[in-house]
């Protein structure tokens, strides 16, 4: 099954705009997987999601969602 026209026009678009990168390791590292986005934007667990960052080392990140 194909998107839309309409969407696949939209992404070969932001192909012309994208940069290419190798995907390393370290940037796996940085993924985040969210099987329920609002859960994890739920304003009192950011804190907690920083916490565990922070004691392994990484640096605090802006959990935000779109009004």
């Amino acid at each position: 099954m194909f998107a839309p026209e309409a969407v696949r026009e939209f992404f070969a678009s932001m192909l012309l705009l994208a940069e290419v990168v190798e995907v390393t390791p370290g940037v796996l590292d940085l993924r985040i997987v969210s099987w329920n986005f609002k859960h994890i934007v739920h304003f009192q667990k950011v804190p907690g999601y920083n916490a565990v960052n922070v004691l392994h080392g990484h640096k605090e990140i802006d959990i935000l969602s779109r009004p």
